[in-house]
């Protein structure tokens, strides 16, 4: 059923963020986050872990386990959660853009959490390295929702394309993983020759 909320339903018609997150804690993997409105009335982010990362190949289908919603306020944050704490590790901004309107179970245009509920989302994205039609397919819930997420064949899918490898820092500050760790500085400087990202230790 659709969401009768005013403002969920002009949700579904304009362009909110995403994020992949890039974060090594008891193991690499990528947080996928979506901003939307909540059934709490408030805007949060849907959170997906995958192991692999994203892939522009659409012959790969990925398995997606959806965690709790993360607060908005993080959207953008590049950090080391310190030791003791939940996710403990370096994580970075893989990716960031706009999705455009969700499309649910029924091929209809919905709001992103009507869409959740039932099971099926296809989205647009409009990122930095993530482009075209994705799809979220719910696939059971055991311990915990169990998703696939594929990328969809249309002009921005790469048959072959292993992307997290060919693109592994952050689009942000230009970091390594391993730089984000070492606490080298997220200042964002631009060589007037080059237009590289510069970084420079505090």
């Amino acid at each position: 059923m659709t969401n009768t909320n005013p403002y969920a339903q002009f949700l579904a018609r304009v362009q909110l963020r995403y994020v992949v997150k890039k974060h090594h804690a008891t193991r690499l993997h990528y947080d996928v986050r979506f901003e939307y409105l909540s059934h709490r009335g408030v805007m949060e982010l849907a959170s997906f872990v995958i192991i692999e990362g994203p892939s522009l190949d659409p012959t790969i289908k990925l398995c997606a386990i959806r965690v709790a919603d993360h607060d908005v306020r993080y959207m953008e944050s590049e950090r080391v959660i310190p030791p003791g704490k939940d996710g403990a590790g370096p994580m970075l901004v893989w990716d960031i853009g706009r999705y455009g309107a969700s499309v649910g179970n029924a091929g209809l245009r919905v709001d992103l959490e009507t869409a959740l509920r039932e099971g099926v989302v296809v989205i647009e994205l409009k990122g930095e390295k993530l482009n075209g039609r994705f799809e979220l397919r719910f696939v059971r819930k055991y311990y915990q929702e169990e998703w696939s997420f594929r990328k969809m064949q249309d002009d921005e899918a790469i048959i072959g394309s292993n992307i997290v490898e060919e693109q592994p820092n952050s689009v942000l500050t230009n970091r390594s993983l391993e730089e984000v760790r070492a606490g080298i500085s997220a200042r964002r400087k631009r060589d007037d020759m080059t237009g590289t990202l510069l970084l420079a230790r505090d």
